[in-house]
């Protein structure tokens, strides 16, 4: 194969692990009354530390509209694992905070998402993991540019 038929066979992989991932997210966090969408948006939410993102900083960050986030954010109010907040300095803007139910919630999650982990990963190797994250971070500093 030559580096263009590479780059599609990579580029339908892609799409493919995708949407197998988002289908069996969906399935394990169903239970809890979560999709693999709203899991993401609260993780995004997790990696601004004590701050409350607004909900453009968290678009912005997860690659989404704001009208997407904002739509996953009051699914999310609506099961008490957000709180959406009136910013103090701007009334038009909204801020995000996870709630303690969101927090107990990924704590008793950890043992078994490790175990979920460890079995999408299996049969690659360390020297595998690294290539496929220098990659995918290669895609995504690529797709910003775009």
């Amino acid at each position: 194969m030559n580096r263009l038929d590479y780059e599609k066979e990579i580029f339908g992989m892609l799409f493919k692990v995708s949407n197998g991932l988002q289908v069996y997210l969906d399935r394990i966090l169903s239970r809890d009354k979560l999709t693999a969408k709203q899991m993401f948006l609260m993780i995004v939410i997790s990696t601004f530390g004590q701050e409350y993102p607004s909900l453009k900083q968290v678009a912005l960050k997860s690659s989404s509209s704001y009208q997407n986030v904002k739509q996953l954010a009051i699914k999310l109010e609506k099961e008490s694992y957000l709180e959406i907040l009136i910013d103090d300095h701007d009334k038009r803007k909204r801020r995000l905070k996870l709630t303690d139910k969101a927090a107990d919630y990924w704590q008793k999650r950890d043992s078994q998402d490790q175990e979920h982990m460890t079995n999408l990963f299996s049969g690659c190797s360390d020297e595998d993991l690294n290539a496929c994250q220098k990659v995918i971070c290669q895609l995504s500093e690529n797709l910003e540019k775009m």
